[in-house]
């Protein structure tokens, strides 16, 4: 049996959005995109779209800008997200890729799973040389993408994981997110990754099951 480790990806293995980031990288010059990103900081955008994301758990945010993504090809992402990938390098946080390098030692395989873009998630689990990712889903016509995603994680990790119905005798997790909730409740083990707009939530949800962990880049 399989001894496996689950870790996140935004603001656990680097202190970034990794999905805004690379949308603000790809279309920085984009009128469209210029404009979204006007809408994006007025407050009345923000309140309608948490109100819709406790609702009904649906990123209405990430699934606006998705639509910048249609029409263009996969070859193309894949040649921006090396670059990309460059710049997202050096928001690496050390203390987290140190710790999955230590589980890796002991022999246990490492699982990204991440509510970002697919093509995003499977250049960083190639970099980090982990065992398989679980990612959002985006949809593809042919070579071309649609703008539409077709299976957003965020909320349903948990779900997801079991879905692949794993041989493992221990699972541990590494993650900031307050959504993998119910992942560090079925964890044997957590690491979470403290900074500024989780550490309430995790001060008050922790467990004998999780260690809270300050990490320089993210305090």
């Amino acid at each position: 049996m399989k001894k496996i480790v689950i870790v996140d990806v935004c603001n656990t293995l680097y202190d970034s959005n990794t999905t805004f980031d690379f949308l603000q990288y790809y279309f920085k010059e984009d009128r469209k995109y210029v404009r979204l990103q006007k809408l994006r900081k007025s407050i009345i955008y923000r309140i309608l779209n948490r109100a819709i994301f406790v609702s009904t758990g649906i990123d209405s945010d990430k699934k606006l800008f998705t639509k910048l993504l249609k029409g263009i090809k996969q070859k193309e992402l894949d040649s921006a997200i090396n670059e990309f990938f460059l710049s997202l390098s050096e928001k690496k946080i050390q203390d987290t890729h140190n710790l999955v390098e230590s589980y890796k030692h002991q022999g246990y395989q490492i699982i990204v799973i991440s509510a970002s873009y697919d093509f995003i998630v499977e250049k960083i689990a190639k970099e980090i040389k982990a065992d398989k990712f679980l990612s959002t889903t985006l949809q593809r016509d042919g070579e071309y993408l649609t703008g539409k995603v077709l299976e957003d994680l965020l909320k349903i990790k948990h779900k997801k994981f079991l879905e692949q119905k794993f041989d493992y005798e221990e699972v541990i997790l590494i993650t900031d997110n307050v959504t993998d909730y119910q992942l560090a409740c079925y964890a044997h083990k957590s690491h979470i990754i403290l900074n500024n707009k989780n550490f309430d939530f995790w001060t008050k949800k922790k467990s004998e099951k999780m260690e809270l962990l300050e990490v320089e880049q993210c305090i």
